[in-house]
């Protein structure tokens, strides 16, 4: 059981705040602070179109997460992750790494292949996502493993149902050989103002992100289900709304495609009975 943590909410509606509603009260304080911290750091490229502010902020953070491994915070967020900290030596490392890794990435603005951009997830996101899992609770090495890469799936399914907030700064989760493939590049996928300008890129990659969800949603087994309904949750979640996206022509850059909350409440209540 994670030790007591200063109560940091999800938004009211979110994704999140269904996917945890569920959750044990100390567990879903966990998560919830785990998932802000994470969020205040990789939002920082989509947010800052200017690299020198995302660097700069970047560099503030890493200090603050410096101060958290002596035991000396000062942000809300990472005060209230100190129980956590202290209960895990190597949490502050982990999000030391995080706006590293995340800087990083400011000089990258795409990979090569599909595959290359699941990696970057994996290695960006992975250390968080096995600490929001632990959490909740133990589990063996194998469905930690499945967790995990279902968490990245959907973590890359968000950035694809998001592209018109993401686009413009930072790395894109779009590999360099599918834009190739159809006649696009970086600057281009950054100006543009009409979905149809992107033609077929955008229904094959979130078709694949769909595909993707399924496939790492089968390999757990229902006790892995259960343990891992947080990620559960909003892999359902997301993987509606894309299909949503995809029945609606993919229009990505016009319109933002979210479930009701009475939908998202209803997926989370079937995903804690069922995993």
């Amino acid at each position: 059981m994670p030790p007591s943590v200063t109560a940091i909410a999800s938004a009211p509606g979110s994704d999140f705040y269904y996917a945890s509603l569920y959750l044990p009260p100390r567990a879903r304080s966990a998560v919830n602070i785990l998932e802000a911290c994470r969020r205040a750091i990789t939002r920082i490229p989509q947010t800052c179109s200017d690299r020198g502010v995302a660097h700069t902020k970047l560099a503030w953070w890493r200090d603050e997460f410096e101060r958290l491994g002596q035991a000396s915070p000062r942000h809300e967020l990472t005060r209230g992750l100190s129980p956590l900290n202290a209960a895990d030596d190597g949490l502050a490392e982990v999000f030391m790494e995080l706006v590293e890794k995340t800087d990083a990435s400011l000089q990258e603005p795409v990979f090569e292949t599909r595959e290359d951009v699941f990696e970057a997830i994996r290695d960006l996101h992975g250390p968080v996502f096995r600490r929001m899992i632990l959490a909740v609770g133990d589990c063996d090495a194998a469905a930690m493993a499945a967790l995990v890469d279902l968490a990245c799936a959907t973590e890359l399914a968000y950035e694809l149902r998001d592209l018109r907030q993401h686009r413009r700064g930072g790395l894109l989760y779009l590999a360099g050989d599918a834009l190739g493939r159809h006649g696009l590049h970086v600057e281009q996928l950054r100006q543009v103002t009409n979905s149809a300008a992107l033609g077929d890129l955008m229904n094959q990659e979130i078709e694949d992100a769909v595909a993707h969800l399924d496939n790492a949603h089968a390999q757990l087994g229902r006790p892995a289900r259960l343990r891992g309904r947080l990620f559960c949750t909003l892999a359902r979640i997301i993987r509606r709304a894309l299909v949503l996206t995809l029945e609606g022509g993919c229009q990505v850059l016009e319109r933002r495609i979210e479930l009701l909350p009475v939908h998202k409440l209803w997926i989370a209540w079937r995903t804690r009975i069922t995993g």
